[in-house]
């Protein structure tokens, strides 16, 4: 039952984030620093200058930032009008102000190496996902003239949308010793979409108001459209880059092994939807005589406990 979609980017790097993800995160991240600062005062364990390998284990945070007048088409294909018995459809739209934020995990392993005392190049390998929804009322067109292209039909409506995305993210990242326990973090980031899980679900709610069969000026008899979360193809760019900046931080653990926590953003470099998709939305909004959409792009942090172990003994020379 339906089909639907949605649309691309321009990306800003101010506005970023959600602030309620953000804050969360970031609450984290300062909690972490208080524990540090206790714990080694202005001195702490060598978080450079080591090869190691280990894990990773956290949240992410995710939100769509750049969105204006975005909209999600809505249709339910399998529907027959009783006044003609001909098998048509239900078409409608979701329209957002803003496509929400919410929280994922990430879980991944990462192999560093040296490169001075005070620098060190990294690889991480991690499975990530991430989530986002949202709920929004607006004033929906269910019906416009065709000679005159006025509305004659509206109703008031209820919006809401989930959206799921996992994905295979590789990174290449410096690591750079700030001072104490503490040290920078930049790179670049690429990732893979493996999968996606979206639904939809509009009730209109001003009374009496139903859905037209489209096409027709004949009303259905229902007031509700729903999508069950559920895979969705040939919409979203599947290989996504990005920069990656952040900071970390260390504990030293018996056995030389070492507790590190990070806090990185994901600031995309490419698109979050297709050209098809695009073209599916751009003709949506011109059909309902909606403004033209500027697409948003996925930006999200992540925030996480990670351990590490030595090998091989050497450190890198002296910065």
């Amino acid at each position: 039952m339906n089909s639907f979609i949605f649309g691309l980017t321009h990306f800003r790097l101010i506005g970023v984030m959600k602030k309620n993800i953000l804050n969360f995160l970031l609450l984290l991240a300062l909690s972490t620093a208080g524990l540090n600062s206790v714990a080694f005062g202005q001195n702490g364990p060598e978080v450079t200058g080591h090869s190691y390998w280990g894990f990773d284990l956290g949240l992410t945070g995710t939100a769509y930032e750049g969105n204006k007048n975005f909209l999600w088409h809505l249709v339910d294909p399998n529907e027959i009008d009783p006044n003609t018995g001909v098998q048509t459809s239900i078409n409608t739209y979701m329209p957002y102000n803003s496509l929400g934020s919410g929280l994922g995990f990430v879980i991944g392993g990462k192999i560093a190496f040296p490169l001075s005392n005070s620098l060190d190049i990294e690889g991480k390998l991690r499975y990530l996902t991430n989530y986002t929804s949202s709920s929004e009322s607006h004033m929906l067109t269910l019906a416009t003239d065709p000679t005159t292209n006025q509305v004659t039909d509206q109703s008031n409506s209820s919006n809401t949308y989930t959206l799921l995305l996992s994905n295979l993210s590789l990174s290449a990242l410096l690591n750079f010793r700030l001072s104490g326990a503490w040290y920078a973090i930049g790179g670049l980031e690429f990732s893979n979409l493996l999968s996606n899980s979206l639904g939809a679900n509009q009730t209109l709610t001003t009374s009496g108001e139903s859905y037209y069969f489209a096409g027709t000026p004949d009303k259905t008899a229902s007031n509700i459209l729903n999508r069950p979360a559920a895979s969705i193809s040939d919409r979203f760019v599947t290989t996504r880059g990005a920069i990656q900046i952040g900071a970390g931080t260390g504990f030293d653990l018996p056995s030389s092994s070492m507790l590190d926590l990070e806090l990185l953003f994901s600031i995309p470099l490419t698109q979050w939807l297709n050209g098809d998709a695009q073209t599916n939305l751009n003709a949506t909004a011109a059909g309902y005589f909606q403004p033209a959409i500027t697409y948003p792009n996925l930006w999200y942090a992540s925030f996480t406990v990670g351990i590490r172990f030595p090998f091989g003994g050497n450190e890198g020379a002296s910065a």
